[in-house]
């Protein structure tokens, strides 16, 4: 289960990434990436990884927009050899921490 499925999910994740992200990561890579998302806002929030947030909820589109940024920042860490990437990389951590704070209180 995760919260950005399909191709409008990796779309969107490739959106998140500044469109950084090297044109040759495939999407199975950023599938995998969106999926590996998908746990620790589940884990944090004391959802077990077979509940997750329905759209009716409340902070279903957080956890959406949460799944994005995780994902997009794992995607984008292997060239953070480039300043811009590495920058971009900084910024999601430090929006992803203060969310996950946000979403566990």
């Amino acid at each position: 289960m995760v919260y950005n499925s399909g191709s409008q999910g990796l779309t969107d994740v490739r959106i998140e990434t500044g469109n950084l992200l090297a044109a040759d990561y495939s999407d199975t890579q950023l599938t995998d990436d969106i999926a590996g998302a998908f746990s620790p806002i589940q884990l944090v929030s004391g959802r077990t990884l077979l509940d997750p947030f329905d759209i009716t909820d409340a902070e279903y589109g957080f956890a959406k927009a949460l799944e994005r940024k995780i994902a997009a920042r794992d995607a984008l860490k292997p060239y953070s050899a480039d300043a811009q990437i590495r920058e971009k990389v900084k910024e999601l951590d430090e929006e992803i921490v203060r969310d996950l704070q946000f979403l566990k209180e």
